[in-house]
């Protein structure tokens, strides 16, 4: 029979009720970031998949993932429309004594207090510009603002921005329940020492650009200046001088955004993600075509420095060549590169302190890849080989390797340059008594290259980091020497019938693939081991040899976290298979006497490998 008293139980939904311990603050907190979207997208309105540390949407966007707590904007006391975004982490590397000021701060401003309210409340940002946004425009006009402005030194911000937190510490975690308990706590709240919070200043060389140009711009800086170098020293990476260098040189500013598009690009297209690859490329179409124009109207410029800086730009053209695929107009640009180079270093000129080792980094890029590009593409030499002598080369590569991510002593790389011109023809000695000076010549740069001492060179380079790995270095570089012998017999094949000790192609072979063994899959100098593991695969008959070399370029392309994917190193497979099949074809139909090499230029191939 139901009584009263259990029909009044029912009701009121006690008599199934079960004590449940209530849960803790930070158990709260868990379960709503569990439910809740990132900040990006319940601002879109999109499904998010909640993932950490950041979403995949934001990942795919290219966006900076807000994070599942609140979004604070503390606001700047000496301008009222002067703000900065900052993110309240939702992780715990948020420092403790933040969260604590925050939480009473919010807190104590919704309880009706008769204090005056404090001078910076943190306050909910209902609206964040992102760095990325694949739908917003490239700005076509540039910021009208010198280059000369300097910004307000840190104590100037300090001072000028100070953040009073009402905080007391005596107060109980217990709300007061009466209006009397309530302005009790408004009379205990008491002004903490002033706490100094430095903002991040708006960086002038920003200024005129869009949110996706200044995230391609933070994407130069970070990504594509660090796989320019073999190590990168924070501040002592030569290629992120041109930064500052980019508001007053406007042709300088769009290849470099080009340059950051593409990289980016390709990074996407690695990554499967089709749509932000397609939008990133149109970009970096569209900024080199923007370059190239600007290019044309300042080549008229004779000053100095207007002349470092469009061999800078030129020289990231060829980069952006690189990035892309390896082919295109990279001779044309290599070639125009090369002529202001001898009108920036034959003069004697001096360049400024702050532009030199950018210039120096920049021109030994430009040397660098005229003689790798020389090895496979045809003919590229120029009847002006003024630079190419045993002064000019060697003195702008010296400058440079401690920079250089090839890790190739400057002595080999220009046997490397003397072997290709024997190969193509233009050397003064190719028809000079019925080719045996052509021979002399080449059994001359084999013991040049066989008597270098690598380990000597690489102990007495300046300017290396004290962490760099000096054994790594000597493996490469010994790589590179012995993949120069192999490359001085494949350009001269009657230069292996002098009988030299240790220089059959064979015993080169396995040299360097010796050499390229002691440098694991993830270290930082991989990426410096292109060129001699290609011509080495090419070389090769072996399938077991073969597999491993194609294996290290897509360890290059896809393991190497020190580099991002750089499409000439996927040229660079296609390239090694469509070689293995000629040479599979040439032995089932019989030797023609050729080897790969020849065969190879003979086809007028226009791609860079280095």
């Amino acid at each position: 029979m139901v009584t009263a008293t259990t029909t009044l139980a029912l009701q009121k939904g006690h008599l199934h009720a079960k004590k449940t311990p209530p849960k803790k603050p930070h158990q709260q907190k868990a379960s709503n970031l569990k439910t809740k979207a990132c900040y990006n997208c319940h601002r879109k309105r999109l499904r998010c998949d909640k993932s950490l540390p950041s979403c995949l949407k934001c990942s795919t966007n290219g966006e900076e993932c807000l994070g599942y707590g609140i979004v604070l904007r503390w606001a700047a006391c000496n301008s009222p429309t002067s703000t900065t975004t900052t993110r309240a982490a939702s992780n715990n590397k948020t420092n403790f004594n933040t969260k604590v000021a925050t939480s009473r701060t919010l807190k104590a401003a919704s309880t009706p207090v008769q204090s005056s309210a404090p001078s910076n409340p943190p306050q909910v940002v209902t609206e964040v510009t992102t760095n990325y946004t694949f739908n917003e425009p490239i700005s076509n006009a540039t910021s009208a603002t010198p280059i000369g402005i300097s910004s307000p030194t840190t104590d100037e911000a300090i001072n000028s921005f100070n953040v009073e937190t009402p905080v007391d510490d005596n107060i109980n975690s217990t709300a007061p329940q009466t209006p009397h308990d309530k302005q009790e706590l408004s009379l205990q709240i008491i002004k903490r020492p002033i706490n100094h919070i430095k903002i991040p200043l708006t960086d002038p060389l920003l200024n005129g650009l869009s949110s996706k140009e200044k995230w391609y711009m933070h994407h130069f800086a970070t990504i594509v200046c660090r796989d320019l170098v073999s190590i990168d020293q924070k501040e002592r990476n030569p290629f992120r001088a041109i930064i500052p260098l980019v508001r007053k040189f406007d042709y300088l500013q769009s290849v470099v955004l080009a340059t950051a598009a593409m990289h980016l690009s390709t990074l996407h297209k690695y990554q499967g993600h089709s749509l932000p690859s397609e939008s990133a490329l149109v970009d970096a179409l569209m900024l080199k075509s923007r370059a190239l124009h600007l290019l044309r109207a300042a080549i008229s410029d004779d000053t100095l420095t207007d002349k470092a800086m469009i061999l800078s730009a030129i020289v990231f053209l060829v980069n952006l060549d690189l990035i892309d695929s390896g082919r295109g107009g990279w001779k044309a640009h290599v070639e125009a590169a090369r002529r202001l180079i001898s009108s920036l270093y034959l003069t004697r000129a001096h360049l400024d302190g702050a532009i030199a080792p950018l210039v120096n980094a920049i021109a030994a890029d430009c040397l660098t890849y005229r003689i790798y590009g020389s090895t496979i593409s045809g003919n590229t030499s120029s009847s002006d080989n003024t630079i190419d002598d045993g002064v000019v080369l060697p003195y702008i590569l010296q400058n440079a390797e401690a920079y250089s991510y090839h890790c190739a002593p400057p002595a080999i790389l220009q046997i490397i340059l003397s072997a290709s011109q024997l190969c193509s023809g233009s050397s003064t000695t190719l028809e000079t008594d019925g080719g045996v000076e052509r021979i002399a010549t080449a059994a001359a740069l084999l013991h040049k290259a066989r008597n270098f001492d690598v380990q000597t060179w690489v102990y007495s380079i300046n300017g290396l980091p004290p962490d760099d790995d000096l054994e790594a270095r000597v493996s490469v570089a010994s790589a590179h020497r012995a993949a120069a012998c192999l490359f001085v017999l494949l350009s001269v094949p009657e230069a292996g019938l002098l009988e030299l000790p240790l220089l059959e192609p064979k015993d080169l072979v396995q040299e360097i693939l010796g050499h390229l063994s002691c440098i694991p899959e993830d270290h930082v100098h991989l990426k410096g081991t292109v060129w001699p593991t290609f011509i080495v695969g090419a070389e090769t008959d072996d399938v077991n040899e073969r597999a491993w070399c194609l294996e290290r370029l897509v360890a290059v392309w896809t393991k190497n976290p020190w580099t991002y994917p750089w499409g000439y190193v996927h040229t660079a497979t296609e390239m090694l298979q469509e070689i293995w099949r000629s040479k599979d074809l040439a032995a089932q139909q019989g030797d023609d006497g050729i080897n790969w090499l020849q065969r190879l230029k003979a086809t007028g191939n226009s791609c860079l490998i280095v």
